[in-house]
């Protein structure tokens, strides 16, 4: 008599595995469903077109013509001296040049000083990285924010 609960209890386990099974079953393929109509959809709209209001259209080509002509973009640099001597700054800027020929050297004289910055970046966080790179040979390197041109830049 014992025999016979046990193969209850066996058969019941399988009745619940099957229970499950078709559950997981039902939701996969109600899943799959779903993927499918979302992905059906996305093809779908790849294929449509957008209508832009023309006061709208007339705004961007606006910006778009503003941007073409200005040349100038703010920006970062970094300056790495400021001095009085000119012999010093151009020695200062050969030798930079030298070490560093990909960064786009400028020198200006304010009276009294005549100041040595280096690169052209848009990003303050390009210009950071460089002038921590800088910082071990010019330790007066400070970051400038100022107006550079698009040619320096690109």
């Amino acid at each position: 008599m014992t025999p016979a609960p046990a193969a209850a209890v066996k058969n019941t386990s399988i009745v619940m595995e099957n229970k499950h099974g078709s559950w997981i079953r039902r939701t996969l393929a109600l899943l799959l469903m779903v993927i499918g109509y979302f992905h059906s959809n996305a093809q779908t709209s790849d294929q449509s077109t957008m209508e832009i209001d023309p006061g709208i259209q007339k705004v961007v080509d606006w910006y778009r013509n503003v941007n073409r002509e200005n040349k100038i973009l703010e920006g970062w640099t970094i300056q790495i001296l400021s001095t009085r001597d000119r012999r010093e700054m151009e020695q200062e800027r050969d030798r930079f040049l030298y070490k560093y020929p990909e960064y786009r050297v400028r020198q200006s004289f304010e009276e009294p000083f005549y100041r040595l910055k280096v690169g052209s970046f848009t990003s303050k966080l390009e210009a950071l990285a460089l002038r921590q790179q800088l910082q071990k040979q010019y330790r007066s390197a400070v970051l400038v924010k100022e107006e550079i041109n698009k040619e320096d830049y690109f």
